[in-house]
């Protein structure tokens, strides 16, 4: 198939290895439950948050692009009226949500107490360490 690639290596000492490898595509062949959720909840009026946040790693105009692909032959979703506040090309990790759900994720991790022994320095790192992490949002 047009996914699977032949590798053959010729090594320094005459021989040889080969192997075949099959690429895994990362976003053109969806399964069907996925397609039928983007359906659902398109089609159901559900905050664009909500459903970026069900698929993660698409950005919204994927999403719709998805759509008119599968469900709206080649148009977007004309009906739509759930809340849009984002821009099309906003990931799950661009929202207002996300940021919210990581703040109450780090506050609900305990944090070592700070002991009378211990100097100020490293419950400032701690806190520098948070507040980066905080704003993570990996980025294809």
């Amino acid at each position: 198939t047009r996914h699977t690639k032949h590798i053959t290596v010729h090594w320094r000492d005459g021989s040889t290895s080969e192997r075949s490898t099959t690429h895994k595509s990362t976003g053109y062949f969806w399964d069907e439950d996925d397609l039928t959720k983007l359906r659902e909840m398109i089609d159901n009026n559900l905050d664009q948050w909500e459903i970026l946040r069900t698929f993660p790693d698409y950005t919204w105009r994927s999403l719709q692009e998805r759509y008119a692909y599968k469900f709206g032959n080649g148009r977007y979703p004309e009906n739509y009226t759930g809340k849009k506040p984002y821009h099309r090309n906003a990931r799950w990790c661009d929202t207002v949500e996300y940021q919210a759900e990581q703040f109450a994720f780090s506050t609900d991790v305990p944090q070592l107490a700070v002991n009378s022994l211990s100097t100020g320095r490293v419950a400032a790192d701690r806190q520098r360490r948070r507040r980066s992490d905080q704003g993570f949002c990996m980025k294809f």
